[in-house]
């Protein structure tokens, strides 16, 4: 469905583009180089409560139910 196209975008989007950007800024000056790997692993996480909300809403489900 196209609402779960979009949602599932928005998902991808924050976690590639805005968590790991913001993180990369903030934790390459307190540790460096190693700041940006470490930014890499915790960006992931951010698409974790989002994709909860998702899941809650049950929308899913009702979009299975009618195809």
């Amino acid at each position: 469905t196209l609402w779960s196209f979009f949602f599932l975008s928005f998902i991808c989007f924050v976690n590639c583009i805005l968590v790991r950007v913001v993180l990369v800024v903030i934790l390459e000056s307190f540790l460096g180089i190693s700041g940006i790997f470490l930014a890499c692993m915790i960006a992931p996480s951010a698409s974790v409560p989002l994709g909860m909300i998702y899941v809650k809403t049950d929308v899913w489900r009702k979009k299975q139910a009618y195809e």
